[in-house]
């Protein structure tokens, strides 16, 4: 990677940063979709099944990679935040 391309995605991430602070954690609300899909997480961190033990209307990667989030980042609406920064500066 040369220097341009770190300073542009160094950019890309503050870009990401920024875009997501109105989702921090202080804002999370547990019964909008997002606790339903924290609840789907641990459900499947605890060794349930999506559409078995925990139903959603939705396709079970959010699921999935929510769990994937808490489990790197402990159960907490931050490492739900960090996905959240980390797939809109993968997806910028």
């Amino acid at each position: 990677m040369t220097r341009q391309h770190a300073g542009i995605a160094l950019g890309l991430l503050v870009v990401a940063v920024v875009a997501q602070l109105p989702t921090v954690p202080a804002h999370f609300n547990d019964w909008a979709d997002n606790g339903a899909y924290a609840y789907s997480a641990q459900v499947i961190r605890d060794g349930g099944m999506p559409y078995r033990d925990a139903w959603d209307h939705k396709p079970p990667l959010i699921a999935y990679l929510n769990a994937l989030a808490f489990t790197v980042g402990g159960e907490t609406y931050w490492a739900l935040w960090g996905l959240r920064v980390i797939s809109t500066w993968v997806t910028a």
